[in-house]
């Protein structure tokens, strides 16, 4: 069985930490900026393209934890219990 509060802290407290790390590498990303503005195109290209990729696999990450909270909210059977109605 499943166990449905642990599911859901455990995807919250993923999403959290996700978050956390996306803030530190965008932190990175505008001090990189910031410091190296005589630093070739190529590698400005490079933390850019870098940070994009981040920002994706964050959103899908949030959306994930979105669709886990919002739309499974009381269906039992999406989350594995397979509990039938009284």
């Amino acid at each position: 069985m499943v166990d449905l509060q642990h599911r859901l802290a455990m995807t919250l407290i993923a999403a959290m930490f996700t978050q956390l790390l996306y803030g530190v590498a965008l932190s990175q990303a505008i001090y990189y900026f910031w410091v190296y503005r005589e630093d070739s195109q190529r590698y400005k290209y490079l933390v850019a393209w870098w940070l994009l990729l981040d920002t994706v696999k964050t959103g899908a990450a949030l959306q994930a934890v979105f669709a886990e909270i919002v739309f499974t909210h009381g269906n039992n059977k999406v989350v594995g219990l397979g509990i039938a109605p009284v």
